[in-house]
């Protein structure tokens, strides 16, 4: 009987805790849903002044510290690729631009600097997939065995298109341009054409870390300072990395705001 009254007051406590958490939690998303929507109000103001409206789905992200992040050039996994897809004896030439190409008995693969990858190749017996579901399938095996880790990537198929897309996160931030489209042509020919990086992304000792402001970004967009020209109207905002050829043999991740406006998309360099 003792007992029995012990597990009551445990269970009315328990009740009494999990109800004062649970309202702490609603009003700390109360208060924070407030001040993004204050914070929207005095930036619809302001980008008024320039003639730029605010869309309805517009949420301003928090301010975030940023670094750009460096990626060693890989050229054995490079070729590991080619050799993945290329038949018969392969034959590499490297171009004074950098570019490497490879060539086989069944198409070829070529690689730049800023890692953009071309690569056009038939597959005997190859076929086209009939469903989104199964272009996803082909591309994810394919990538694969061309030494591309999947873990944490996505794979989108477009089914009209007859493509299937992969992209992936650094540090839970999406690389805007760093994506791998495979395509099917038919007749066993195969595609695949993007930019990709292999590696681990590191930052050097002496980088650190810089507040970015998606209100800072804003302003420039709507004053034309992009280069992109006048715009009326901004949809939304998302902070994260564009690729691009670094110093050496390495490749660069530098972050930048991806701003989508009603002429179209805006790259904003986050930390200027």
């Amino acid at each position: 009987m003792q007992w029995d009254k012990v597990k009551n007051i445990l269970l009315v406590i328990l009740l009494v805790v999990n109800g004062f958490l649970l309202g702490s939690l609603i009003l700390r998303q109360a208060g924070t849903d407030m001040q993004q929507q204050a914070l929207l109000e005095d930036i619809r103001v302001v980008l008024r002044q320039y003639g730029v409206e605010c869309g309805k789905g517009l949420r301003i992200p928090a301010q975030r510290g940023m670094l750009a992040l460096e990626i060693d050039r890989s050229r054995t996994a490079e070729e590991a690729f080619a050799r993945a897809v290329l038949e018969g004896t392969v034959e590499r030439v490297e171009r004074e631009d950098g570019e490497t190409v490879f060539t086989g008995d069944n198409g070829s693969v070529s690689w730049r600097p800023d890692g953009t990858v071309n690569a056009a190749f038939r597959q005997e017996g190859a076929v086209v997939p009939g469903s989104a579901r199964g272009m996803e399938k082909s591309a994810s095996e394919l990538l694969a065995a061309c030494g591309v880790t999947l873990k944490g990537s996505r794979v989108e198929a477009d089914l009209e298109a007859g493509e299937a897309v992969l992209t992936a996160t650094v540090g839970g931030l999406p690389v805007f341009n760093r994506r791998l489209t495979v395509s099917w042509q038919g007749e066993g020919q195969t595609a695949v054409a993007g930019q990709w990086s292999f590696g681990t992304p590191y930052a050097t000792t002496a980088d650190r870390e810089r507040l970015c402001s998606a209100e800072a970004a804003l302003l420039q967009v709507a004053r034309g300072e992009t280069g992109q020209g006048k715009v009326g109207r901004i949809d939304t905002i998302e902070l994260g990395y564009q690729m691009d050829a670094g110093a050496g043999a390495r490749l660069l991740l530098s972050p930048f705001w991806r701003v989508e406006t009603d002429r179209g998309t805006v790259f904003v360099d986050a930390l200027k």
